[in-house]
C-alpha cells in the first residue's frame, strides 16, 4: 500500500497530545502515503468523540473521559503522561521540588476550558484531596495558560510538554499525589477504519 492510497484523511485532534507528536506522525504518514490530502481539526473531546461517531472524522485523538458518546467508538490506548504544576520562574514554589497538591489551597489558578476532559481529570484528582482551586482567569488555548502562569498571573496543572511554548521561563514542579493523564486514539465502533485511517493507525506506538 505504500505511496499508493489516495483520497483524504480527516483526523480530530486536542490542542495538545503530551506524548505524541502529531506534526512527526504526520510527516511520516505524508512520506509514505503523499497522495492523501490530510485534514486536522481541534475541539474538546466530548466533540471529537461525537464526530467520529457520525463520521465528520476518520479518527481523533483524545484524552480520559470521552464523555458521553464514549459508547459509539472504539478506543486504543497510547500511553499515559503525569501532570505537572506549573509555575512563574520567580515564584516561591519554583524552588521546591514536588508539591502537595492539598497544600495549594491558597495560590490562584489558571484554568483551561471548564468543558474539556483536562478540565475534568484535574477536578477529580484536587477534589480527591479537598483541594478547592482558587480560579482567577479561564482560557480558551493552552498557549494563553502557559504564557499567563509565566507572568504570574496564577499557577497551572498541565502536561510537560506544554510549557515548551512558553513565552517566559516556567518551572515544571511534581505533584503529590501525582495526576495521570490518558491518551487514546478513537475510532467509530460501527465501521471499520478507511483504509488511509488504517495506515495511520498503523503508525502509532500503542500500549495495547
Amino acid at each position: 500500500m505504500h505511496g499508493l492510497l489516495r483520497g483524504q484523511l480527516t483526523i480530530g485532534s486536542l490542542q495538545t497530545l503530551g506524548i505524541l507528536d502529531l506534526a512527526a506522525l504526520l510527516s511520516r504518514y505524508h512520506r509514505r502515503h503523499p497522495a492523501i490530502t490530510i485534514q486536522v481539526r481541534n475541539a474538546n473531546v466530548s466533540a471529537l468523540v461525537h464526530d467520529t461517531v457520525t463520521g465528520r472524522l476518520d479518527l481523533a485523538f483524545v484524552d480520559l473521559p470521552l464523555g458521553e458518546h464514549a459508547t459509539g467508538v472504539r478506543s486504543v490506548p497510547l500511553g499515559e503522561e503525569t501532570l505537572v504544576l506549573a509555575v512563574a520562574a520567580d515564584d516561591p514554589l519554583a524552588a521546591r521540588s514536588r508539591v502537595r497538591l492539598a497544600d495549594l489551597v491558597d495560590l490562584d489558578f489558571v484554568e483551561y476550558r471548564a468543558d474539556s476532559a483536562l478540565r475534568a481529570t484535574l477536578d477529580a484528582a484536587c477534589a480527591s484531596v479537598g483541594l478547592d482551586r482558587r480560579i482567577r482567569c479561564e482560557v480558551d488555548t493552552i498557549t494563553t495558560q502557559v504564557d499567563l502562569v509565566g507572568y504570574g498571573l496564577g499557577v497551572a496543572l498541565l502536561p510537560p510538554m506544554t510549557l515548551r511554548t512558553a513565552s517566559r521561563p516556567v518551572v515544571a514542579l511534581p505533584t503529590d499525589p501525582p495526576i495521570s493523564r490518558s491518551l487514546l486514539v478513537v475510532t467509530a465502533a460501527t465501521r471499520s477504519p478507511t483504509p488511509a485511517a488504517a495506515a495511520l493507525l498503523a503508525l502509532l506506538p500503542t500500549t495495547g
